[in-house]
């Protein structure tokens, strides 16, 4: 009523404005004026002139008012964000499959979501995680790094991927010696990460495979087993794109098991959104048995 009397200059346009009667909007500047202990208006011959108090107190009220529309404008714009908006680093063995499944998941009760994904190397997906640049990611356990909050998806065995028509095709499990001056695909460790069990296996059992090619990428793993080149042992998430290829696999045997996981930056407030993806993710792994999972419980 107050602001609405300064704007329109008497209280009769300022009552007329909100819709109450005059008596009415004089009596709130009354009790307004008793409130804070001075006069507002100083009123002469039938006229309402602010009074020094009041002009003060005016021009703090607009600037009160201004930082409230200010807020809210930003309140609706982190709404906005919140609603529409999720980026996640992911490494390329998770991006092919198992992500672009959860996001046909999530759409289900996040229909209008906007979803980046970013599929990097471990080095990079953390710098966008300590540099909040990225709202979650997913990848294989690495090195604890600081800034940034782990949460465990799954305890992925990995298996052995061999072209079709290949002599091991036949056999129905892979172990060490199997692998004894095959044609092999290597992977690659890269800062933070290392395939140490897989290195250490071939240690124990002094097997030497004929290694002639090597990746970083389970893509590029996969793809040159499609194309004849060797046999490898690869994460499983992404068999599935490729088991109407020339490809098939075969459980491994030891087991070469490596923990996948979920981060967060923590000095970032988890989004609703990150947190439902992962939840969806984990539903989705518990529901989607990962290859010869069976298999790999009772062995």
């Amino acid at each position: 009523m107050f602001s609405n009397t300064m704007k329109y200059g008497t209280i009769s346009m300022a009552a007329k404005q909100m819709n109450i009667s005059q008596p009415s909007a004089s009596r709130l500047i009354a009790d307004l004026e008793r409130s804070i202990g001075f006069s507002l208006f100083i009123r002469e011959k039938g006229r309402l002139l602010p009074s020094p108090e009041g002009i003060k107190f005016f021009q703090e009220v607009e600037r009160s008012f201004n930082a409230l529309v200010s807020l809210e404008s930003f309140a609706e714009n982190i709404k906005k964000q919140r609603s529409d908006s999720l980026r996640i680093a992911v490494s390329p063995a998770l991006s092919t499959v198992f992500v672009p499944n959860i996001i046909k998941l999530f759409r289900k009760s996040y229909p209008d979501a906007r979803i980046s994904i970013l599929a990097h190397s471990p080095t990079i997906i953390f710098d966008l995680l300590q540099s909040n640049t990225v709202d979650l990611a997913f990848n294989n356990k690495m090195v604890s790094l600081p800034n940034v909050i782990e949460e465990r998806l799954i305890e992925a065995n990995f298996i052995c991927a061999i072209p079709k028509g290949h002599k091991l095709a036949e056999k129905q499990l892979i172990i060490p010696a199997d692998l004894e001056g095959e044609d092999f695909i290597d992977l690659v460790a890269e800062e933070g990460h290392s395939w140490r069990q897989h290195d250490d296996m071939l240690k124990k059992y002094n097997i030497q495979p004929n290694i002639l090619y090597s990746t970083q990428r389970a893509p590029s793993a996969y793809g040159m087993v499609e194309a004849g080149l060797g046999i490898g042992l690869f994460e499983p998430f992404s068999y599935a794109a490729w088991s109407n290829s020339n490809v098939i696999a075969r459980p491994f045997l030891p087991k070469l098991t490596y923990s996948f996981a979920a981060y967060y930056p923590s000095n970032h407030i988890r989004s609703e959104f990150a947190r439902a993806f992962v939840e969806i993710s984990k539903q989705y792994l518990s529901n989607n048995p990962l290859p010869f999972a069976k298999f790999y419980e009772e062995n």
